[in-house]
């Protein structure tokens, strides 16, 4: 343990496994920017190694006996240092159904370990985002639609009227004359949105990620985008638009189509179509965040992932907003959680009293992560009536609190750089 800064001694190696002991200690390792240890404190190591301080958490009479041990140690009372078995409980079983918490109870005890660390020890202190950023936000967009009641959007309908009417009935058959008609006046500018949604965050120095649907059609379904790179977006080919947004340091991912999600080949397919257009491609959210255990994510992995963003909800989902190793192995694959979502815009977005109520919901999960340090990411599609306006809020936001607004994969290599630098 000698190789260590930090150690954190525990009543009991959690949950007795030591696969588990190893994964919190490399949680805590990128975390807390130092290379940190998780023991249980009868270890012999207690007393044979000197690591720069411990940190421990239990009973107060086990607290004591540490304390007494090492007089380095920094204590946790119990329900200060629950945090960590939440941790593991949260994060490390992603198959596994748990309840979600509304609030950032990791990212609170991991702000106060890291507190204890940098005034205790303050050669071990370390700023958790770079250039003096309070907290991260990150804006990821899905776009499921570019051009709607178009020529490609009614042969899309055309082609996959049987699925449709399995599930719609009639309503499916009524659907394709009605588009073709209704494209000849009612011409959305989705595109238009897109670029302004774009034109926002250059103009704050953000850099969002952009999930598109795959070049790959074969395994998309009725209720997937129709979209390809010939597809024109304010007067050029959308490929064109990829090389763009990555030139200038924006992120392409992948937009998983809803018939690959249980499918290792499908899924290898769209990445590699997806690639031979977006080089560095690193990141993907599913259609519908459609998962199946035991496929999904390691083909992802398999197939060169390094971000997966399939865990979405309004608040702090599993009890924080900051990333963990999803599927370990060299390159790893993190799941980035996402803590917020614009689901209210899709009908009635345009509506001010419809973003002042989204966004009163927002503000309070953003707080809380600028409180804590911690990171919050958004989940907004720019063909939503009203995306551009959440945008500037969201960015107005992280000027007044000096937010770090980075994609996702900068985000995870500056997270794993702290573990390992």
């Amino acid at each position: 343990m000698s190789g260590y800064d930090l150690v954190i001694a525990v009543e009991e190696a959690p949950h007795r496994s030591t696969g588990e002991q190893s994964w919190l200690a490399r949680w805590l390792s990128e975390a807390l920017g130092v290379r940190t240890g998780v023991v249980a404190w009868r270890d012999p190591v207690l007393e044979d190694d000197a690591p720069a301080m411990f940190v421990c958490y239990g009973a107060p009479e086990f607290q004591r006996g540490v304390v007494a041990r090492r007089p380095d140690a920094v204590c946790f009372a119990p329900h200060q240092g629950e945090w960590l078995r939440l941790a593991l409980r949260w994060l490390h079983h992603d198959e596994t159904p748990a309840e979600c918490p509304g609030e950032a109870c990791i990212d609170r005890g991991l702000r106060a370990l890291t507190e204890a660390v940098d005034s205790r020890f303050p050669s071990l202190a370390r700023p958790l985002w770079p250039n003096g950023h309070s907290c991260a936000v990150l804006l990821t967009h899905d776009i499921d639609s570019v051009d709607r009641w178009s020529a490609g959007h009614v042969r899309h309908l055309a082609r996959h009227a049987g699925e449709r009417f399995r599930r719609e009935g009639v309503k499916s058959v009524i659907r394709i004359p009605w588009a073709a008609a209704r494209g000849m006046w009612d011409r959305q500018d989705v595109g238009g949105r897109l670029q302004r949604v774009v034109a926002i965050e250059r103009e704050a120095d953000a850099r969002a990620t952009y999930l598109f649907f795959s070049p790959e059609t074969r395994y998309r379904r009725a209720w997937d985008g129709w979209y390809s790179p010939e597809t024109t977006v304010g007067g050029r080919p959308l490929g064109a638009l990829w090389d763009s947004l990555v030139s200038t340091g924006f992120e392409v991912g992948l937009h998983l189509s809803i018939g690959a999600h249980d499918d290792a080949d499908a899924i290898a397919g769209e990445w590699r179509a997806l690639r031979s257009s977006v080089e560095d491609l690193a990141t993907c959210r599913s259609h519908y965040l459609k998962t199946k255990p035991g496929v999904t994510a390691d083909a992802l992995h398999a197939a060169g992932a390094r971000v997966e963003l399939n865990l979405v909800t309004n608040g702090f989902s599993r009890g924080t907003g900051l990333p963990f190793v999803l599927r370990d192995g060299a390159p790893a694959l993190y799941r980035l959680p996402t803590v917020l979502s614009d689901a209210e815009l899709q009908t009635h977005g345009a509506e001010p009293d419809v973003q002042e109520r989204l966004w009163s919901r927002w503000q309070l999960v953003l707080d809380e992560a600028h409180q804590n340090r911690s990171a919050a990411a958004i989940l907004l599609h720019p063909e939503n009536p009203g995306a551009d306006a959440m945008v500037e809020r969201v960015v107005a936001w992280c000027r007044l609190r000096k937010a770090w607004m980075p994609t996702a994969m900068t985000l995870i290599e500056h997270w794993q750089a702290r573990g390992t630098g």
